[in-house]
């Protein structure tokens, strides 16, 4: 009788509990409490030439603590509407790859620095139009964009190609470089990484991460303590580049992971009559020990100190050894009176204003320029 009321009182006490969890897993979801990782499988995909990339004509949600955007890509697999490989009449097309700060990741697409420099661009035009064509794909890199601009960013007879460097694309390089089909000394594709059989328990992990609200909570609490992340390895540090114990045969050799990439563009549009200018931008913890605060941590950058602004004359004498147009909008950033309205707390990506100014620096070059 008495193992009955215990096993009576287990049962109870587990129902209370599961019944807890599910409340707080429809509060936190109705709050947005945490969303450490989404479901994008509505819109990305794996690739069999760039890796991975935009699903064409698919749409999606990104929903997280921070944001809650739609996704519309095009039959080129851009994040932007159609356009045709003819261009309009008095028409300035501009092509702009990148990474998830030129995809506009956290922003609704129209935000996105290519997009607000487009409107910036034929708010202030005399009688030419611009197209500014957003081709940017989070995780992409040198390699991946060479790919892209060969297979499709040409067809589309664009005037200019602006290539906007992201400090983690050294490591990137690296890493696709390894997978890595070639013709003779042509990248031609780049395969996606076997994937390792993983664990029941990786598995669950993994459905967790995408679906419980009450595990990214506590996944994002502690992801310094759980991040694949080893800082200053350069097999495991995406952001190596911007560490502050480098040598200047540190970003020698890391930079040449992503050189010889860089001049295959700029060969390529040469041939093609097009013009190629290279435009990076800053990290929050480049500029300001008040951006980024919450989520610094997972990446092991300490929240008090301001790290090293090297990487940006590294790419700079590049850029005059190979007669490369370089530009930064460091000095945009720099100035700005609250740097911290200008990237996400926690995911330290550009807000609509962090875009805007990327997009004001831009706006600026061009004015200036005989490029355009």
């Amino acid at each position: 009788m008495r193992f009955g009321n215990v096993a009576k009182n287990i049962l109870l006490m587990a129902a209370s509990v599961v019944f807890s969890l599910f409340i707080a897993e429809v509060l936190f979801s109705m709050l947005g409490a945490s969303t450490l990782q989404h479901d994008s499988s509505s819109y990305r995909r794996a690739d069999d030439v760039f890796h991975h990339g935009f699903i064409p004509n698919s749409s999606g949600v990104f929903r997280s603590a921070e944001w809650d955007v739609s996704y519309s890509i095009n039959s080129l697999g851009f994040r932007d509407i159609e356009y045709s490989a003819v261009k309009p009449q008095n028409t300035f097309r501009i092509l702009m790859v990148g990474d998830s700060y030129t995809e506009g990741y956290g922003v609704e697409s129209a935000d996105s620095f290519p997009k607000q420099l487009e409107s910036m661009l034929n708010k202030e035009s005399a009688g030419k139009k611009y197209e500014v064509i957003s081709a940017g794909v989070g995780s992409y890199s040198p390699i991946l964009e060479y790919l892209l601009l060969k297979y499709r960013g040409i067809q589309l007879n664009p005037d200019l190609v602006i290539l906007n460097f992201d400090w983690s694309d050294p490591f990137d390089d690296y890493d696709y470089s390894r997978f890595a089909v070639r013709n003779n000394a042509d990248v031609i594709a780049v395969t996606r990484q076997p994937q390792e059989n993983k664990s029941s328990f990786a598995k669950l992990r993994n459905f967790m991460s995408k679906r419980s609200y009450i595990y990214q909570l506590f996944a994002q609490k502690f992801a310094a303590t759980t991040s694949p992340i080893v800082p200053g390895d350069r097999e495991k540090d995406r952001l190596i580049f911007l560490r502050d114990n480098l040598t200047d045969s540190d970003y020698n050799e890391l930079f040449g992971n992503s050189a010889p990439h860089l001049v295959k563009i700029n060969n390529l549009l040469k041939q093609q009559s097009i013009s190629f200018v290279i435009h990076t931008y800053p990290y929050a913890i480049q500029v300001s020990t008040e951006a980024w605060k919450s989520g610094r941590k997972a990446f092991f950058f300490s929240g008090d100190t301001l790290f090293p602004t090297k990487p940006f004359s590294v790419l700079e004498a590049f850029g005059r050894e190979n007669n490369i147009t370089v530009i930064s909008s460091y000095s945009y950033f720099k100035a700005a009176l609250n740097p911290e309205k200008l990237y996400f707390d926690y995911d330290g990506h550009f807000t609509p204003a962090g875009h805007k100014l990327a997009a004001k620096a831009l706006y600026d070059f061009l004015e200036n320029s005989t490029t355009s």
